[in-house]
């Protein structure tokens, strides 16, 4: 069946009514909270809409209470219809969950049952059964549709990769033959080629069975790639609604144009990302006005008098700004980031870390993590190491820092040999312990919950020998762009890019001259990301650090590094400095990664 004859048989047999229709959705607590309001989309059928926006927008809210699974304590008003269906109570929810709407969430283990089969896991969404012989031959050709081989039906969910666990999900929500396909951050924790396969199954299927889609996203290129139609949320509000292409080509609200001019450029460096200033605020404080104002570099009096609501516009182009004819000229204009400079060649200082035929297996059976792995930092000198999950970054990190011990090769520190850590004299090791210092994903889990930002980091400033008073660390929260009034909080009342920054001004209370960044900016907003990206850039400046940055965002590491490594499957396959690689990539799995990075136009689903 082709894309317009599936749409076609969609059409004629519903009557041309949207798949989904949302009308002035609101959701509050159990105490009256606003939490969403007057958010209203209709997906037509086997069209697409991504709703994008940051963290704390309320984009999974929004498809929590379209499909009746919002937490207790949560209540929803509003009207939705689900394919001609007018959803009146939780009977209604339950009788089209899973059968006429189906749902994919970020991470697929989390739904799948790890003590059975996958195979048996995906006939049971099967609307009836047709003996267990049928039902076997059908799971193989889902299996196939989503490009298995047969005999993952017979696996356990945990001995499946990231990618093939996904696969799976996909498989699982299309067992029934929904008419609408519901997708919340289906690819936020896969690697970019995987995510890419990933995605460009998904719109294929969609177009094959003349589904319609939902995408909910935070990276505004995968949104626009997706999807025929675009709504950005922002604390419960909508912002702007159009589509895809025309939003894309004139964006009509202040926080849609700062979103894309946030995302990092993988074909050239900038010399400063352009960052939206603040936090997403909590609705219950901005319900009466608009949203953004606070952040919002256009704001005036009036914006703040009353709350905007959408205004149609022309070509199916809607926008809440109030001011939107006054600066649309100015919003058009504001320029993307300046190019800055790739570094194209090292000095010949001496490294400040030499690291020499580096190898590694976790077990005798294993493969190695590592394979004779060669790296060099010089001081002052940012370098990057991108790969695939499993490609060893993070093995080479922790052996880095002491975390594992390599089985052969060496590591040398300025000057100390610590290719195992357990060796090292007291002496060395407080020097090496206190010259290199690591940032992780997730800050949360390094940080005591228990402990105000203040103790935490007079801790680390009496661990490094320092002076711990009150005024040393307001200076170092100063460093990393934080107010005093954050010291008196505890991890739990922190945004992730604060928590992100409070790791680095701990890390930096012993002055190393080497940080090691372990995907720290990763799981950030895009416009959290930039402040980052950019506050490590001001921290190297004002310290004079080296940096190991391990991603696997090639965007990401085009803007913060120097020289950049590409590992796959444990061995280095090229290195060079980064804007020769990423111009000019040598090997085949470099090329692999950089066709992966997302772009905002569908045609890079399409590329081979």
């Amino acid at each position: 069946m082709t894309e317009v004859t599936a749409l076609v048989e969609t059409a004629d047999r519903f009557g041309g009514e949207p798949a989904l229709v949302v009308d002035n959705l609101c959701v509050t607590t159990a105490t009256g909270t606003p939490l969403l309001s007057e958010v209203s989309f209709e997906v037509p059928r086997g069209r697409s809409l991504a709703i994008v926006g940051e963290s704390g927008s309320g984009k999974s809210l929004t498809v929590r209470a379209v499909l009746g699974l919002l937490p207790a304590g949560l209540s929803a008003t509003g009207g939705i219809r689900i394919a001609g269906r007018t959803m009146e109570g939780p009977s209604d929810f339950a009788d089209v969950r899973g059968q006429t709407v189906s749902l994919i969430m970020q991470d697929p283990f989390t739904l799948l049952n790890p003590t059975r089969r996958v195979g048996r896991q995906i006939s049971d969404g099967f609307p009836r059964s047709r003996g267990r012989q049928a039902d076997g031959e059908e799971v193989v050709r889902r299996l196939a549709e989503v490009g298995l081989a047969p005999e993952i039906a017979d696996r356990y969910p945990h001995e499946l990769s990231g990618g093939m666990r996904q696969r799976v999900g996909i498989a699982a929500a299309l067992a029934a033959d929904p008419e609408i396909l519901v997708a919340d951050e289906p690819t936020t924790a896969l690697d970019v080629t995987t995510q890419r396969e990933v995605l460009t199954l998904v719109k294929t299927i969609q177009a094959q069975r003349g589904m319609s889609f939902v995408l909910i996203t935070h990276d505004l290129r995968v949104g626009f790639s997706m999807s025929d139609e675009v709504l950005v949320l922002y604390a419960g509000q909508m912002l702007e609604r159009g589509v895809s292409s025309t939003v894309l080509d004139r964006q009509r609200h202040p926080y849609t144009r700062a979103l894309l001019l946030a995302e990092p450029p993988v074909e050239h460096r900038v010399a400063t990302l352009p960052s939206v200033p603040g936090r997403v605020p909590a609705h219950v404080d901005v319900v009466g006005r608009c949203a953004f104002a606070e952040r919002c570099r256009w704001a005036q009096l009036n914006c703040v008098a009353h709350r905007p609501t959408l205004k149609p516009e022309a070509g199916q182009h809607s926008s809440s700004c109030i001011r939107i004819d006054e600066i649309a000229d100015d919003i058009a204009a504001t320029n993307a980031p300046v190019a800055g400079f790739d570094v194209t060649t090292r000095t010949d200082a001496a490294p400040l870390v030499s690291v020499v035929g580096l190898s590694k297996r976790f077990s005798s059976t294993a493969q190695l993590a590592l394979k004779s792995v060669d790296l060099e930092i010089r001081a002052g000198e940012a370098v990057g190491v991108v790969g695939e999950s499993g490609s060893g970054k993070t093995t080479l990190a922790r052996c880095l820092v002491g975390l594992e011990t390599p089985d052969t090769g060496s590591i040398v520190v300025e000057g100390i040999d610590c290719s195992s850590y357990r060796g090292l004299s007291r002496r060395d090791l407080a020097t090496v312990r206190s010259g290199i210092q690591m940032v992780f994903q997730d800050p949360f889990s390094t940080l005591n919950p228990a402990r105000t930002v203040k103790a935490t980091l007079a801790e680390a400033l009496q661990a490094a020998g320092r002076s711990s008073s009150s005024g040393d660390v307001r200076e170092l929260l100063d460093l990393v762009g934080l107010p005093d009034s954050v010291s008196i909080k505890r991890p739990s009342a922190l945004s992730g890019g604060q928590l992100q920054r409070v790791a680095f001004a701990r890390a930096v209370s012993r002055r190393p001259s080497i940080l090691v960044c372990d995907e720290s900016v990763s799981a950030l907003d895009v416009s959290v990301q930039a402040q980052i990206i950019d506050l490590l850039a001001e921290l190297r400046r004002e310290m004079s650090m080296a940096l190991l940055f391990i991603t696997h965002d090639l965007a990401v590491v085009r803007q913060v590094t120097d020289h950049v490594y590409v590992l796959r499957n444990g061995e280095c396959v090229e290195d060079g400095p980064t804007g020769r690689v990423l111009d000019q990539p040598q090997h085949t799995y470099t090329r692999a990664l950089l066709a992966s990075v997302p772009r905002s136009n569908a045609s890079w689903l399409k590329e081979n």
